[in-house]
């Protein structure tokens, strides 16, 4: 057996492990054309997706022995059109994900916070300017913060942040999880209490059809002038427009993403728009990179082994 494996993504322990169940493994650029994709995945029986490849309907009809692909990362809806989808459902071919490293999405939502409150970018970049600017910033204790998601990551983001003498921790949620409440000590609010109430809004919904700019106009005049709005889920999750026009009227006090609107290959200063020309006492953002750990990288790796392994293992005994 062999798969494909766009981007450099799996650890070379887990190559070695693929390599003793005798699967081979077909490395490939992160950035492969159509073309090159449906050529190359013509005789492979599992691919992993670690790259910024689009997958059509032609690439899976050319995959004529694909049984299962295993998405890196969370989201992978972006990634396949329709025909796609369709191709892969006729053919029961199997669509997984390895998930995202709680623990390092988490951690980086906790830096991001701090350095949002602390203006540290900004302090940092003033110095390199030759500039002593010492901002005043505010402390994280006695603020309340409002959790968009308490999924695995918002919840890791909650304990994290349990030491730093929060005067409250509110949550919005299409369900609501009672357990995680008694644990956490976290209270379920409506999410216009909770964009009033909040000093800190950190967002961890996935991107959904439903949920694409669902941090708007409407939403984003409900918050305080002092609050504190920290993203790093999906950049579209919050429509780009209106919270430049909210930081430029000081409705909101600033915005922290991980990731932007224009991504990878294709972002630039003269692409990335209004919200670049705003202060970075306001707003900047990180190249999504939260995810991107020497551990997390690991604990995907695995899973992507273990998944592919799985699928490959019952298809064999199937057939």
């Amino acid at each position: 057996m062999q798969i494909l494996v766009t981007g450099d993504v799996l650890a070379k322990s887990t190559v070695r492990e693929f390599q003793q169940h005798n699967v081979a493994v077909i490395n490939k650029p992160a950035n492969l054309t159509e073309n090159t994709l449906a050529d190359t995945i013509k005789d492979v029986d599992g691919y992993i997706l670690g790259g910024s490849e689009k997958v059509t309907g032609r690439v899976i009809n050319a995959a004529e022995k694909l049984k299962i692909i295993v998405f890196w990362g969370t989201q992978p809806q972006t990634f396949f059109t329709s025909g796609a989808i369709d191709e892969m459902k006729k053919r029961g071919i199997i669509l997984e994900t390895t998930g995202s490293s709680v623990g390092a999405v988490a951690e980086m939502t906790v830096f991001l916070i701090g350095a949002a409150i602390r203006d540290i970018p900004y302090l940092v970049s003033e110095i390199y300017r030759g500039k002593w600017d010492q901002v005043k910033g505010r402390e994280i204790k006695g603020k309340t913060l409002g959790i968009i998601g308490l999924g695995r990551i918002g919840q890791s983001v909650v304990k994290k942040l349990s030491g730093f003498e929060l005067r409250e921790v509110i949550y919005y949620d299409v369900r609501r999880n009672e357990k995680a409440e008694q644990e956490l000590g976290v209270k379920f609010v409506k999410l216009p209490e909770l964009l009033s109430k909040s000093d800190i809004v950190s967002l961890h919904s996935p991107l959904l059809p439903q949920t694409m700019g669902m941090i708007g106009k409407d939403q984003l005049s409900m918050m305080k002038p002092t609050a504190v709005l920290v993203n790093a889920a999906r950049p579209q999750l919050v429509d780009p427009g209106d919270l430049y026009d909210a930081l430029n009227k000081g409705t909101i006090a600033k915005a922290v993403f991980d990731g932007y609107y224009v991504e990878s290959a294709d972002f630039s200063l003269k692409a990335a728009g209004k919200l670049m020309t705003l202060p970075m006492t306001k707003f900047w953002f990180t190249p999504h990179a939260a995810f991107n750990t020497r551990e997390g990288d690991l604990e995907q790796s695995e899973t992507a082994f273990n998944l592919m392994i799985q699928a490959l293992s019952e298809q064999s005994s199937a057939a």
